[in-house]
């Protein structure tokens, strides 16, 4: 199956595990990254009280980070978790 056929969010919300999978790194790795401000605190609340964050947030810090969690979100199985 195609990963171009997954459906487009005009801005879809990040979980803190495409981060650690796009960087590698682990979730106090991730924390640390915010304390240091080389990534954006996150700003909205989810399920079971995660925290997320949007696409263009990120974007807006690390490009780069954005463009592999946008491939990330294309794949279908990760796209269903």
């Amino acid at each position: 199956m195609p990963v171009d056929n997954a459906p487009q969010i005009a801005d879809p919300l990040v979980r803190a595990w495409h981060i650690q999978a796009a960087v590698g790194k682990s979730e106090s790795s991730i924390a640390y990254a915010i304390r240091l401000g080389r990534l954006p605190a996150p700003a909205h609340d989810g399920p079971l009280r995660s925290k997320l964050w949007k696409l263009s947030e990120i974007r807006s810090v690390n490009p780069t980070l954005a463009d592999s969690i946008e491939i990330l979100q294309k794949l279908p199985i990760v796209a269903s978790l």
